[in-house]
């Protein structure tokens, strides 16, 4: 399993953005992008932090895998 990099919040967004999600809504210095408009359950809120701790941005792919189907790989290429 790669290495997680070190990526801000604006990052990892525009890499969901690429997958389909959109932004639904921003609450302070967080974005909700939601994967099926339809589906409340498939949302992510990413922080917009200049640098995502590990445990955080680990939470996210893993939360984004059931969500979206994408794996963490698929998704490491968009973040590369």
């Amino acid at each position: 399993m790669p290495k997680l990099p070190v990526i801000s919040g604006v990052q990892f967004a525009k890499a969901l953005l690429k997958l389909g999600y959109q932004i639904t809504n921003r609450r302070g210095d967080h974005l909700v992008l939601t994967f099926r408009e339809t589906d409340p359950s498939s949302s992510l809120t990413v922080p917009l932090h200049k640098e995502l701790k590990k445990g955080t941005l680990s939470t996210l792919i893993k939360r984004n895998e059931e969500i979206s189907g994408v794996s963490r790989d698929r998704l490491m290429e968009l973040l590369g």
